[in-house]
């Protein structure tokens, strides 16, 4: 019949077929390979080869249906022959960058508790006080997260013109041309080994593909990563900059970020691996400067010294530049370490002041200190935890050098207040009439200050300037004597004004004596010389 002819001729067709395709891939594979060759050619542009051999992707797909293990060869050849090349390509890069690496300032012993008058020695020079607080200044190595999109350095531009960078520079622009790398790359495999007749969208498929990707990623990366890895671990055994080891980190958060926004998570395990070693180095320094502070002995400060501590202006940078780094993070890791070693500065300060002398001078020690602390956040318009535990200290201890200054020269009517204050506060709760008061004693207040206020609060003004004074321009600016004279002369008035209202509360009739009352105006008038005179 004419069907069984067909049948019959189909069948001796099979043979020529199956030759004809095994003649097909065998051609194929040897096309295919030596487009695969040519990326070996020197100063290749890689994606330009990779576009055209898009073009032949058809051949591909019939090689992996027809020819699996062919294709796989094809594919092995693929990842071998650019795995070599990346490899060198990145090998050469981070060599030549790490020629123009600037040397790093911050030693071993390069600590916030460190006094530079025990430094130097017969085979090292001493470190200067400016030395110590500078390698503590974030400065602007920040600007290099706000530039995280900066293209890679083109290495042989740079040396010509004689740059060097910063390790963290080095660190960006290296990690970046792996992320541009790996991203074309894995687009690239994706498409022309991947996706093969599969038009299937679904989740199973997505995971599947991802999965093929990270390890795709491994095969052709996998010597390069591991030569970064151990490029960051020779650095990070001889660094004891945390700032620029936090600025490694939140480098690794924005590259995390940009790979999510190319939906690639190929360097998912990557950025891992790199950021639990940047991690455990960043606590180890860390410790290294709480040891140091906790280390000071109290004998570190001159009796009568009441100018800022060595360690506050360092502090300050520091505790600032973490902070900054820390912004927009609050890494609860970094919160609790800085608030242990704020903890740590503060009681070390408290016991430091204890040493300069009475309980004033050790108010006016720890209000310099606190004082050089904030100044720092100030300048730098920041507001965190630590500023904000600074500010709080300081202004207890304002307020009680204020007391302090008013009770030795004003404690008759202060107390005289207090004790008439807490009789008529009695008296209102208890529903009782108002107390008299000693009219004796308060005539005498009120005369003693008619005849002595103006004197008084010149004395005042010599004692605060004498305590605020910044006599050694190197340990950081005093507390200005002004901001403390006119919050004691605000306090001395607002005493001035309760003991007048006290005593209306308690008579109808005023006591003559208030007939002799400095009038407020002639206080506030006297006050605002003062005020101009600073």
């Amino acid at each position: 019949s004419q069907e069984g002819k067909l049948d019959k001729a189909a069948k001796d067709m099979v043979p020529l077929c199956q030759r004809a395709q095994i003649k097909a891939v065998s051609r194929i594979r040897e096309f295919l390979l030596k487009r695969i060759y040519l990326l070996k050619k020197p100063q290749t542009n890689i994606q330009i080869k990779q576009n055209l051999l898009l073009r032949f992707k058809y051949v591909y797909e019939f090689v992996r249906v027809h020819a699996p293990h062919t294709a796989d060869e094809i594919q092995t050849e693929y990842i071998a022959t650019i795995k070599k090349i990346y490899t060198a390509h990145f090998r050469s890069y981070l060599s030549s960058l790490m020629k123009l690496r600037a040397l790093s300032v911050v030693t071993k012993s390069d600590l916030l508790g460190l006094d530079e008058s025990k430094t130097g020695g017969m085979f090292s020079l001493r470190k200067s006080r400016l030395h110590l607080e500078r390698v503590f200044m974030l400065g602007n190595r920040d600007a290099i997260l706000s530039n995280i999109d900066k293209p890679p350095i083109i290495c042989h531009a740079a040396a010509k013109r004689g740059h060097k960078f910063p390790y963290q520079e080095i660190f960006r622009t290296t990690h970046r041309l792996l992320m541009d790398t790996a991203t074309t790359e894995t687009a690239f495999v994706e498409d022309f080994f991947m996706n093969i007749g599969d038009d299937s969208k679904g989740e199973k498929s997505s995971m599947n593909n991802l999965k093929k990707e990270s390890l795709m990623f491994e095969d052709i990366f996998g010597k390069t990563t591991s030569m970064f890895i151990e490029n960051l671990e020779q650095y990070l055994s001889k660094t004891y900059d945390c700032l620029e080891i936090l600025i490694l980190i939140r480098i690794v958060n924005l590259h995390s970020q940009m790979m999510k926004q190319r939906e690639t998570s190929c360097m998912d395990t990557f950025f891992d691996r790199v950021n639990m070693l940047l991690w455990p180095r960043f606590k180890v320094v860390l410790d290294s400067h709480l040891a140091s502070i906790r280390a000071i002995k109290t004998s570190s400060v001159s009796r009568g010294d009441t100018s800022p501590f060595f360690l506050s202006p360092r502090y300050a940078e520091f505790a600032s530049g973490i902070d900054i780094l820390n912004k927009d993070y609050q890494d609860s890791i970094i919160v609790s370490n800085m608030g242990r070693i704020r903890d740590s500065v503060c009681k070390l300060l408290e016991d430091l002041s204890q040493r300069v002398g009475d309980i004033k001078l050790h108010t006016v020690f720890l209000i310099n200190n606190y004082d050089a602390i904030l100044k720092v956040f100030d300048d730098k318009t920041l507001v965190s935890a630590t500023a904000k535990s600074i500010k709080e200290r300081l202004d207890a201890k304002v307020a009680k050098y204020v007391e302090m200054e008013l009770q030795e020269k004003f404690s008759k009517m202060i107390q005289f207040v207090r004790d008439a204050e807490r009789k008529v506060s009695m008296a209102v709760e208890s529903k009782k009439k108002m107390p008299t008061l000693d009219l004796e004693t308060g005539a005498e207040i009120v005369r003693e200050f008619a005849q002595t206020w103006q004197k008084k609060i010149d004395q005042l003004d010599t004692n605060v300037r004498t305590h605020f004074s910044n006599k050694d321009p190197a340990n950081g600016s005093a507390y200005k004597a002004s901001e403390i004279l006119k919050q004691i002369l605000i306090q001395l008035v607002l005493y001035y004004q309760r003991l007048q209202e006290v005593v209306k509360k308690c008579y109808r009739r005023s006591p003559s004596f208030m007939k002799e009352l400095v009038p407020i105006p002639t206080i506030m008038h006297e006050i605002k010389k003062y005020g101009a005179r600073n």
